[in-house]
């Protein structure tokens, strides 16, 4: 017996207890409320034992350690496709191992917030997890060594979510790179360096969606080709992040692929207002569609481009994006502050004692 099947619960039993038990009474599951509500279906039974019908299970903040009946787990979960077991007792990777092995069609796991060891453990070379889609290991603060060591075993993964580990950088020395990895996800760490996120698409050359908000990013620049390095990246999320200089934004215009940005909060735009962010973000990422979770239309596109030619004609400094738009748009005077509301002003005759004056009041 594992040293972990000492403490916590099995995966089996809480399992059983969650969606199985057909032994407690009605006045059981009432537990003094007035009503009762039933979500789901009910397992069915079978000569050999109770399969679920449900896709999903979410057994979270349950204390499981382990795996226990690994063919009851099997027999049980036939069906299921997504398993939530966060915030558990998880601390060994021989358990997972088990566990992954007895969950036959599910696609998306979530281990987030267990106990795991931060040193890294080899699997078996013949071990493959082919069926699996979508990995949460959040505030697990598992090494990076061993997330490899988990994708060598995961060839059709699609998501990774790594939020919230402490990574400080990411390593160049990994000697590997997952090709069907599209989606990840690793906000609230401790990044600072954009060759970390560099060296995050040499890994993964496929990267679509990088989720990398809440990380002490300094800067968007390095020496490192992107166009190699991220060349499918499309959305970028990189919201509470550092950058102070207007070159950082213009380095991501060379992402080839990029067209969706997220970024509300930083140094660099904390003396703009929300419309000035907006006309000047625009101004100089000629290819966004998609700007903070919105839909770039046609119109606003152009009225941010020469509300830009606007700003920049009072500046003596002009970057190489305002001539670009100037021959776009041409030399745009600066407008004319109209006001076209109702006047304030009126005349009004006061009188005292004797004495009048007429007087214009605002």
């Amino acid at each position: 017996m594992a040293v972990t099947e000492m403490f916590g619960r099995s995966f089996s039993d809480a399992l059983y207890e969650r969606y199985c038990d057909f032994d407690s009474t009605f006045d059981d599951l009432k537990n003094d409320c007035d009503i009762v509500f039933f979500v789901g279906s009910s397992p069915k039974k079978t000569e050999s034992g109770l399969v679920l019908n449900a896709s999903t299970v979410v057994l979270t903040d349950e204390r499981i350690s382990h795996v226990g009946d690994p063919h009851a787990v099997a027999l049980s979960c036939s069906q299921v496709e997504l398993v939530d077991i966060s915030s558990n007792a998880f601390s060994d990777w021989h358990e997972i191992s088990l566990l992954l092995s007895s969950l036959p069609h599910v696609k998306t796991i979530n281990l987030s917030f267990n106990p795991f060891p931060t040193d890294l453990h080899r699997l078996p070379d013949d071990l493959q997890w082919s069926n699996l889609n979508t990995l949460c290991l959040n505030g697990s603060h598992i090494g990076l060594e061993m997330i490899v060591e988990l994708l060598k075993k995961m060839p059709n993964l699609e998501e990774l979510q790594i939020c919230s580990n402490n990574y400080t950088s990411i390593s160049s020395n990994y000697d590997f790179q997952h090709e069907n990895l599209k989606r990840v996800y690793i906000s609230n760490n401790s990044l600072s360096e954009w060759e970390s996120i560099c060296r995050l698409g040499r890994l993964f050359p496929r990267l679509e969606t990088l989720i990398a908000s809440d990380n002490p990013l300094i800067s968007f620049r390095s020496d490192d080709d992107v166009t190699v390095c991220l060349p499918c990246l499309h959305t970028l999320s990189v919201d509470q992040v550092q950058i102070s200089d207007w070159n950082d934004i213009v380095a991501l215009t060379k992402l080839p692929s990029l067209h969706a940005l997220r970024i509300h909060v930083a140094p660099l735009l904390k003396n703009y207002q929300k419309e000035e962010r907006f006309f000047l973000l625009l101004g100089y990422m000629k290819h966004l569609t998609k700007l903070n979770g919105s839909d770039i239309t046609a119109n606003e596109r152009e009225t941010s481009e020469r509300r830009f030619i606007r700003h920049y004609s009072q500046h003596d400094m002009k970057p190489q994006r305002y001539f670009e738009l100037t021959e776009k748009h041409g030399n745009l005077k600066p407008l004319v502050d109209i006001t076209i509301r109702a006047p304030y002003l009126t005349n009004v005759r006061l009188v005292y004692n004797q004495t009048t004056h007429d007087k214009e009041i605002d």
